[in-house]
Parts: C-alpha cells; structure tokens; sequence
C-alpha cells in the first residue's frame, strides 16, 4: 500500500466482512480525483497495492474482540481511513436513518438483529466507538455481506481484462448467492444492488423439497434447527446438510459422492431458476463455503439447473425458446461459481468510496 501523501488528494479507505466465522480486513489508498473517475469505485491500481487480514472468529475471540483486532491493524502507524465499507451477515433491522436517508440516499445506521451471535450489536455505533480509540471517525457505510460480494463480483466481471466469458456491461444483470451457514442472494445491476425498502432475504424463498430427501430415520426430512422449516436456507444451509446426515460439514465435503449433494443441488437449481425467471439475468454467480469447498456440486447444480429449463420446454415450448440455458455450454457459462471468500473485500472498498460520494452530496447540500 502506498505511502500517504502530505497532500489532501490521497485517502486512506478500508473494507471489513463481517461473517459468523471469519472476518476479512481490506486497505488501500486511492486519490480522491482516482475515486470520482471510477464512479466512486477503487482503481486498479490501488486495489494491486491492497493490503489483506483474515482474523477467525472461535470460542475465545469473539466477534467484538475480533472486531478490536481488525479496526487496530487498519489504524495502524497512524493511517486512520477516511471512509470504511463494512459487510456483515443479515438480517438487518433499520433504525434511526429517517433524517440520514433523505440527505445521503442511503441508509446509514443498520442496527443487528438478535438473532445471530453478534448478539444485537448496533455495529454503527460499535465501528465508530473502536476507530474513535485510534484517531478520527471515518465515514461508516454498512451493509449486508451478500451485498458486499454482490458488488465485487459485478465490478470484477464488468473490467475489459477480466479473462472469463461472459463479461458485464452497462444494464446487464448478476445474480449472486450464497450458501453457507446462512443462505442470501442479492441482484445487481450496473454496479447498483437492486433494492426496494429493505435489503432481500432470497433465503426465505419457498421451495419443493426433492422426493428422496429422508432424513437419518428414513422419513421425510423436515429442518428442525431453522426458524422457517419450508424455506431455501432451512433445507441448504450448513445446518440443514449436518442434520440430514448426522455428519458435520467436513466429513461430508470429503465425500463427494455422498448421495446429500445432490439434494444440495437440486435447492440451489431451485434458487437460480428462480432467480432466472424474476430477475432475468445475464449470469449467476453463486458462492459461501459449501459451493466453494465442495467438489463437482457446481457441476451437480447446473445439471439440475438444465433439468428445470427441460421441463418447461416440453411443457412450454414457446416460453422455452426464451430460456436457450438448456444446452450443456449455455449452463457453464450461465451459472458460475466466485473465486474465493476473500475478493468480497472489495465490494466492501466499493461501499468506502460511495460512503465518500455521499458525504461529499451532504456536503454540498448542507453548504
């Protein structure tokens, strides 16, 4: 990262991804004139010269003092940011933004819900509380970690170098999910999640359960350890595979093979074919641990996938014409999976610069 200049131009922004096991810590410095031309995206060249930290969250460091950790290394040797980016896993319940949201268009303060375990930690004002310990308060823009990987996985794929077909531009559409304790998805378009009154919850979509979903008593598997026992994430998320087996997350990634995987197929097929005839978009990119460590499930999943577009062919044929997804290299390129946890970071850096863009708007307004 480079050094910071003495001058007013370079500003120092920072990301954090909040997950419920890992949180991801990202640094750079960038221009502010660098910052406008991007439309208040990083640069190339800063995001070349980003610095990375990964801090595990266990029974002895919780999220607060992992937390504590994160926002020091950031501030160190006297480089506190200008602006941070923050991701965390939802939901989020909105609350004292009214005055903020009609200024800035962007609601700032996100309180936590309670029911996970970052136990109803406003993270606003906890953010603001631990880098006021370290110099200036930086501009805070929070939202959710699916938002956040979103974000990056748009503005990665829209650059002119990025390697893989099919490349974003202007108003196409991706969408992203993920899959892993918790089960969200968010749509983007041209660099913006698409969004009405509050952030989505694709988790809660309602599905079918497949016909040979049994659970260790042979009978049909029912989630017990979720809110909402009908929904995506209650029959795809971490917790619903270790109940349906008895075995943890591990054993069974290293069973590739192991008949459960194709019942985590089919519910992600359900996702992305949902998704496909709502939002109709360019691509699906799909991510969290269990696509990411879990090998041949993508595979599993787009063959899935292509087995819903048939059906409705046969039954459909016109309205199958619309969906030309079926052939096996149409899939592949349709459905894909991101390149790792970590590049979420920079969805979060996007969210710096924009926290930059309003503050500037607020500004001028209030001149």
């Amino acid at each position: 990262m480079t050094k910071k200049s003495e001058g007013q131009d370079e500003l120092n922004l920072a990301g954090i991804v909040i997950g419920r096991q890992l949180i991801i810590a990202i640094k750079t410095t960038e221009s502010r004139q660098n910052v406008k031309r991007n439309g208040f995206r990083p640069s190339r060249e800063s995001l070349r010269e980003r610095e990375m930290k990964a801090i595990e969250i266990t029974e002895d460091k919780g999220p607060r003092e992992a937390l504590t950790e994160v926002v020091a290394w950031i501030c160190k040797d006297d480089r506190s940011p200008m602006a941070v980016g923050v991701g965390c896993y939802g939901p989020f319940v909105p609350g004292g933004y009214e005055i903020r949201e009609r200024q800035t268009g962007y609601r700032e303060r996100w309180n936590h819900s309670e029911i996970t375990p970052m136990l109803d930690l406003n993270i606003f004002n906890l953010l603001r509380e631990m880098f006021l310990r370290h110099g200036p308060v930086p501009k805070i823009r929070i939202d959710t970690d699916v938002a956040v990987a979103a974000l990056a996985e748009y503005y990665l794929r829209a650059r002119p170098d990025y390697p893989d077909p099919p490349g974003l531009s202007g108003h196409d559409r991706l969408a992203f999910g993920l899959f892993t304790s918790g089960v969200g998805g968010e749509i983007v378009e041209n660099h913006q999640i698409l969004r009405g009154e509050h952030h989505a919850e694709m988790g809660r979509l309602p599905i079918y359960p497949h016909p040979d979903d049994t659970g260790p008593d042979d009978k049909p598997f029912r989630p017990t350890r979720h809110d909402i026992g009908w929904c995506l994430e209650a029959y795809s998320n971490i917790l619903a595979l270790e109940e349906r087996t008895g075995l943890d997350l591990d054993e069974l990634q290293s069973q590739p093979d192991h008949p459960v995987w194709d019942l985590e197929a089919h519910y992600i097929a359900q996702f992305c074919f949902s998704v496909l005839v709502t939002a109709t978009p360019k691509l699906i990119v799909l991510g969290g641990q269990i696509v990411l460590e879990t090998p041949r499930l993508l595979d599993k999943v787009r063959r899935e996938f292509a087995g819903f577009i048939h059906k409705n062919a046969e039954t459909a044929p016109t309205y199958g014409r619309l969906m030309p997804y079926h052939h096996a290299e149409n899939v592949d390129r349709f459905i894909q999976s991101t390149q790792s946890y970590a590049q979420s970071g920079i969805g979060a850096l996007i969210l710096a610069c924009r926290a930059i863009r309003d503050a500037d708007k607020l500004g001028k307004a209030e001149r």
